[in-house]
């Protein structure tokens, strides 16, 4: 057949293309007859007859499968020619470098660049020979030099053999670094400045850049304290409008603030630190620091003991060339004494102008005087003037020997309050007087002639007081005292002078409001009088007792006693009485809540009280005030209504009492005119026999029932029909 493209190989090729598959002439139809070369695939020649024994390709394969097997064949062997057949081992330098591109393997050469070794290596030798020159060696010697930390182990080190340190850092901010031949130490550089318009911290006067000098902070105001977490913290300590004077008696300076004070060994040593009233630093006992030795080490204190509140009250006056207790530096400062488990002992009195004292700690006070003399005028101005001393709930303020609280307020007649002199006890701790000595009977804690004082008043008490064996208050002229809290005379179980008059007035005014309480006490001696009148001089017409929701315990035989003819206001109200009056040695309880020596009735004014186990006779004391007004009580478990009395409604309206009101209606019944089976209440004996009429006795204010209607006539009985009336 003829090949129409023979040789066109897509640009001259021969291409078959066209022609007719032929399998038994791989593909390829017979040749053309033309003149191109014949083009034959490897494919196309089969049964190679050639052996390959090293290669371990077998014959008798297609051309193709032959050619493959020798390819995969030497590649085989290149690869397992590769750098795994020849190794560097060991720690030393590597003399087999590796393999070029061209396949060849390399290995190093070996050298002596400063010519101390001699390297030969014979032509047609298997080796090659090192060798060194005869040299003399050198000897080397190695020294610490400097005032420096040693680098060289001098224990260790030997001629021939060196120990050399190695180089550490506790401090992390100092970086070591090493590299071939030297160590570096970077230390870091630090810059401290002051900043800001404030009081400058760092010192740069004495700093260096190397050597920084920080300022401590110290306050005489501010509390500074170290936090145990590292950190610094400054309070403000909690102050009133007028910052407070601390004192504290365990407060015990550091010698450091002995000399920061002033105190000095050589040119100072009986310098006396008595604290600086801050609450860091307390008013303390006065102490000295002082030694026998130029060490400190034998540094020892000497401390005046008792002296922590006096200190306190020199600083409140002040400079004595300036000021004085009368005008002190420090006017109406308070003056606070800390609260410690030892308490305090205080020789001195409280005549101070404007002293405003807080005792938050148990005081014992020794003094022979008055507590407070207001009437001094070295202390206090004649006019105006006022001392106030606070304790607090759970705290005693004791005095053993004083004469008590002393205040005549000043001379002003007009109630214009423009001015006065007061004392103020005030919080809910107690203020105790234990002294039981000669005298007693007649020693008060509050005292004071009882000047007008402008309308205001003498004493405000607002504590607890308590008396053991002496008496509580003695109220003059015009005397004017309120009482919030218990005051008590005696105390229980303990025995009293039964003559006592604790709470004793001849003029004044004493109020109890609130939380206040009046205690007699004196269980195993018994009292003869509770709260005494007797008024006398300019006090006459101006003795006021006043009690207002209020409680009062007593264990006497008669609890108000009015002492004389001589007027007294006597105002009880919403109180609550507890105890007994009974008569002595035995357990007979006596109409004793009332005793009057005057032959007139006792007007006064006792209204919605509940007093027990007690009575009152009705022939001492008139709890209407003459007919003023009705009153309800409880008395000894009893309902006892106390009532106006009119002889009928017209005249209770006529008199103003308001309708709805309860009244008593009483009509008097001569003798003669008895309605028999009719109760009458004997108002006047004259010639009439009540007993023969069915009264027990011939008594008046006996109730009896008429068994007759009785004889009249010239200066017949008298007889009370009573009822209990509603004005309609």
């Amino acid at each position: 057949m003829s090949c129409s493209k023979c040789n066109d190989y897509n640009s001259g090729g021969c291409n078959c293309t066209s022609h007719t598959y032929i399998d038994n002439n791989c593909g390829c139809p017979e040749p053309a007859e033309c003149s191109c070369k014949v083009y034959l695939s490897s494919d196309c020649i089969n049964n190679v007859k050639s052996e390959f024994p090293c290669l371990g390709i077998e014959r008798g394969l297609p051309l193709t499968q032959t050619l493959e097997a020798i390819d995969s064949a030497i590649c085989d062997r290149i690869n397992n020619m590769g750098e795994s057949q020849i190794i560097n081992v060991g720690g030393g330098a590597e003399v087999y470098k590796g393999v070029n591109l061209l396949g060849q393997k390399q290995l190093k050469t070996i050298t002596s660049l400063d010519n101390s070794v001699v390297i030969t290596s014979p032509l047609n030798s298997d080796t090659i020979d090192l060798s060194v020159p005869d040299v003399t060696i050198p000897t080397y010697t190695i020294v610490n030099e400097g005032i420096g930390a040693k680098v060289l182990d001098e224990v260790n080190s030997t001629e021939t053999d060196f120990k050399l340190k190695s180089i550490t850092s506790q401090n992390t901010t100092v970086t070591i670094t090493e590299d071939v031949s030297t160590i570096d130490l970077d230390v870091p550089v630090y810059t401290v400045v002051n900043q800001g318009d404030g009081t400058k911290i760092l010192d740069e006067t004495t700093s260096t850049p190397t050597n920084f000098k920080i300022k401590t902070i110290v306050s005489d105001t501010l509390t500074i304290l170290e936090e145990a977490d590292g950190g610094v913290s400054i309070n403000i300590p909690e102050v009133s409008q007028i910052p407070a004077l601390y004192v504290n008696n365990l407060y015990v300076p550091t010698y450091n603030e002995w000399v920061k004070a002033g105190g000095d060994l050589v040119t100072n040593p009986t310098f006396q630190f008595k604290g600086k009233g801050t609450s860091s630093q307390p008013f303390t006992d006065s102490i000295v620091y002082n030694t026998s030795l130029t060490s400190l080490t034998s540094l020892t204190k000497t401390i005046t003991p008792n002296t922590a509140i006096q200190n306190s009250l020199d600083i409140y006056v002040g400079d004595l060339g300036s000021y004085s207790r009368f005008n002190p530096q420090l006017s109406g400062q308070q003056i606070i004494v800390q609260n410690n488990p030892l308490g305090y002992l205080y020789t001195g009195d409280f005549n101070y102008t404007n002293l405003n004292f807080k005792t938050e700690s148990n005081i014992q006070c020794t003094l022979a005087g008055y507590a407070v003399d207001m009437d001094n005028s070295l202390y206090f101005d004649t006019l105006d003037a006022s001392v106030n001393i606070e304790v607090v709930n759970g705290v005693t303020l004791e005095f053993t020997q004083s004469l008590g609280f002393n205040n005549s307020g000043n001379l002003n007649a007009v109630d214009d309050f423009t001015s006065q002199k007061t004392i103020r006890l005030i919080g809910e701790g107690l203020i105790f007087f234990g002294y039981n000595g000669v005298n007693n009977l007649t020693r008060y804690i509050f005292n004071g002639n009882g000047n007008n004082n402008s309308g205001a008043l003498h004493y405000v008490v607002q504590c607890k007081i308590r008396a053991q064996n002496q008496g509580v208050y003695l109220s003059k002229n015009k005397n004017r005292m309120d009482f919030y809290n218990v005051i008590e005379s005696g105390s229980f179980l303990s025995t009293v002078n039964i003559a006592l008059q604790a709470f004793h007035m001849t003029g004044g005014q004493i109020r109890f409001y609130d939380k206040g309480e009046l205690r007699i006490s004196s269980e195993t001696s018994g009292r003869t009088y509770g709260v005494t009148f007797q008024p006398t001089g300019s006090g006459v017409g101006y003795c006021i007792f006043q009690m207002n929701s209020s409680k009062i315990n007593y264990t006497c035989n008669y609890l108000f006693v009015k002492l004389n003819d001589k007027a007294v206001n006597l105002q009880v109200k919403n109180t609550i009485g507890g105890g007994a009056t009974v008569i002595p040695g035995t357990s007979t309880i006596v109409d004793g809540l009332f005793e009057n020596t005057d032959i007139s009735k006792w007007l006064v004014e006792f209204k919605n009280n509940n007093f027990a186990f007690t009575g009152i006779d009705f022939n001492k004391v008139d709890l209407t005030s003459a007919n003023s007004y009705s009153s309800i009580n409880f008395i000894g478990n009893n309902i006892i209504e106390t009532l106006v009395v009119y002889a009928n409604s017209e005249e209770a309206a006529n008199y103003g009492i308001a309708k709805g009101s309860v009244f008593l209606k009483r009509v008097t019944v001569n003798a003669g005119s008895f309605i028999i089976g009719q109760e009458y209440r004997i108002a006047t004996i004259g010639t009439t026999s009540f007993i023969a009429l069915g009264a027990s006795a011939n008594t008046v204010g006996l109730y009896f029932t008429a068994q007759g209607t009785g004889t009249g006539g010239v200066g017949v009985g008298t007889a009370y029909l009573e009822s209990r009336q509603i004005l309609q």
